[in-house]
């Protein structure tokens, strides 16, 4: 079969190289472009005829360079005024007078067949020409037939083609039917992207949301230590009430402990007035914006308006403390340092606490959660794709511990035996296929010309009568024949 064919300074071709197909192969284009120049290279190359046009206007040497699928190369060339020179596979043919090489015919396989005295082109037709046989007398055609064992090859050619064409219809549906569920499957997958930057937003909202929560938690922590710090409080002022009512104490020698119960109270003092104001402060902020969930911010107010109240309270009872007199002296100490450490942290705590208030009213409300089942689904496919990547690495990691491979020796020559074995088994299938066709088709064309037999009884070659057993005993006689000749 050919695969390349390559033109240089023929006709109208300067340099053109063209590679047929597997199949059938079509030239197209405007007229005068060039496309029967490979049909009469092809046919000059075939059979040297001596024709003048050939060589391009201004040139001194014409070449026609042919290459086939197993590996041989033809060059023919022609000089200005000059006879064909032929060049196959390296080795030189010239002098040839108008004739061809053999080798030539046994590597293209496209001689003209010889029937009789005269010769038939089957493998080329003109253009401005009919195919071979129509354009001959009738008696030719009938010899041509009557002698030739190739017409039941042009019949099976004939019939190949029409096979291929018929496959190569089913393939185009099919791949025409591919075609259009694929675009509807990239149809399908558009959304994709949008889901992709849907599932980010979510997963950055996920994110705010467990902040939120982690806050929520920190609010919940301070509003159990502010409760723990506020029965402390309530502690201490039934311990003062009772000092309420004590009379003047006795004089006592050592004033340096009241002096420090003193300094202690009017720190004391001084930390509560600070916490007064803080509580008053606390009062004039706004109402925070509603909420869905707002008990958590309701208890944490209701926690301030108390902590506010007792303030209050802690400040009437200073005044209260201003107009005692100096108060004896008393053993522990402790129970009142714990207590001023704990309004301290108290103090502490309160302004963590406006911090958060603060950082909460300007929160926006959160955001509507849209319909969850296409996230799902999605999360779904990539827990499978999780766990198909977890299987793969186990799989790797099993392949990697493995032992390594034995070392192969030269396996060339066996290989290439392979591939001839299996060269020859796929041609011994086709030649059986093709067998197995040209009877369906013989057949075929024996049931076809036993009927026309019998619609023509008389033969409209030499005008006599038709006997459709002696025909083809006939025609099978000329096959043995065309045969046995060919094998000798």
């Amino acid at each position: 079969m050919i695969k390349r064919i390559e033109l240089i300074n023929f006709m109208s071709h300067r340099h053109t190289v063209i590679e047929p197909a597997d199949g059938l192969t079509v030239l197209i284009g405007p007229n005068n472009c060039g496309k029967s120049a490979f049909v009469t290279a092809l046919q000059i190359l075939c059979h040297n005829s001596k024709s003048g046009f050939v060589l391009r206007h201004g040139e001194k040497k014409c070449e026609v360079i042919v290459e086939t699928t197993d590996g041989h190369v033809i060059n023919w060339s022609r000089k200005k005024n000059g006879s064909g020179i032929y060049v196959i596979d390296g080795e030189p043919f010239d002098r040839l007078r108008g004739s061809v090489p053999a080798k030539v015919h046994e590597i293209l396989k496209m001689p003209k067949v010889q029937c009789d005295k005269e010769e038939f082109d089957v493998h080329f037709g003109e253009q401005s020409e009919p195919v071979f046989l129509l354009r001959d007398r009738g008696k030719a055609s009938a010899q041509f037939f009557a002698s030739s064992s190739d017409a039941t090859h042009l019949v099976a050619m004939q019939s190949l083609h029409k096979s291929k064409v018929l496959v190569n219809k089913r393939d185009f549906k099919q791949l025409t039917r591919q075609q259009e569920s694929l675009t509807e499957q990239l149809e399908s997958l558009k959304p994709v992207d949008k889901l992709e930057e849907t599932l980010a937003a979510a997963e950055k909202q996920h994110l705010e949301l467990q902040a939120a929560a982690t806050k929520l938690e920190q609010i919940k922590q301070l509003m159990s230590a502010i409760t723990t710090s506020q029965s402390n409080y309530d502690r201490y002022s039934k311990q003062a009430t009772p000092l309420q009512k004590l009379i003047a104490p006795p004089e006592i020698k050592d004033e340096r402990p009241l002096r420090e119960l003193v300094a202690s109270m009017k720190i004391a003092q001084t930390n509560l007035d600070r916490h007064s104001k803080q509580a008053t402060q606390l009062q004039s902020l706004a109402t925070p914006p509603e909420i869905k969930d707002e008990r958590p911010l309701r208890e944490l107010i209701a926690s301030i308006e108390s902590t506010a109240a007792r303030g209050v309270v802690s400040q009437s009872m200073s005044a209260a403390f201003g107009k005692l007199s100096p108060s004896p002296a008393i053993k522990p100490a402790e129970p009142l340092e714990g207590l001023l450490q704990q309004i301290k942290s108290k103090q502490a705590t309160g302004g963590q606490a406006t911090k958060l208030a603060t950082a909460f009213e300007s929160l926006s409300p959160a955001p509507e959660i849209a319909d969850t089942k296409a996230l799902q689904r999605l999360l779904q496919k990539l827990q499978d794709r999780q766990r198909t990547s977890e299987i793969s690495e186990r799989l790797l990691a099993t392949v990697s511990n493995a032992p390594p491979l034995p070392k192969q020796t030269d396996i060339v020559a066996f290989s290439q035996t392979l591939d001839s074995i299996g060269t020859k088994q796929r041609q011994v299938t086709q030649k059986a296929d093709l067998c197995k066709q040209a009877n369906e088709e013989l057949v075929a064309l024996q049931i076809e010309f036993e009927v026309w037999v019998d619609a023509n009884p008389v033969c409209p070659t030499c005008g006599s009568e038709t006997d459709a057993q002696h025909l083809l005993e006939h025609q099978d006689h000329a096959g043995l024949k065309s045969s046995g000749e060919s094998r000798g």
